[in-house]
């Protein structure tokens, strides 16, 4: 089943309605080459956004990964990487990854 790239910037269209970046991509079985888009196509045409949560799921896999491999803790501090940040000798970055770590939402400081 072969996507065509219009059929796949129909469909993001419909889904983002020209106030958001999206990317989709369609494999249509084992060894098949994916059929992919990204709206929009240009970078410069591209929204500033902050990202958000979703960079938290990647983060949080990367950290995981990092642990299963024994080179990191869930009880390390994240003093270890960044000293400079406020009371960061009391927070361990399992702390960090269930939300508990009693940082405030940082979407109002940037601007």
């Amino acid at each position: 089943m072969a996507v065509s790239t219009q059929t796949l910037i129909e469909i993001i269209g419909r889904t983002i309605d020209g106030c958001a970046a999206a990317g989709i991509a369609v494999v249509s079985g084992a060894g098949a080459r994916a059929e992919a888009v990204w709206v929009p196509a240009c970078a410069l045409d591209e929204p500033a956004c902050l990202a958000y949560s979703i960079t938290k799921t990647f983060t949080a896999v990367l950290i995981l990964q990092l642990r299963d491999e024994q080179r990191l803790a869930l009880d390390d501090r994240l003093a270890r990487w960044f000293p400079r940040i406020d009371r960061a000798d009391r927070i361990s970055l399992g702390q960090l990854l269930n939300h508990t770590a009693g940082i405030p939402d940082y979407g109002e400081l940037v601007s």
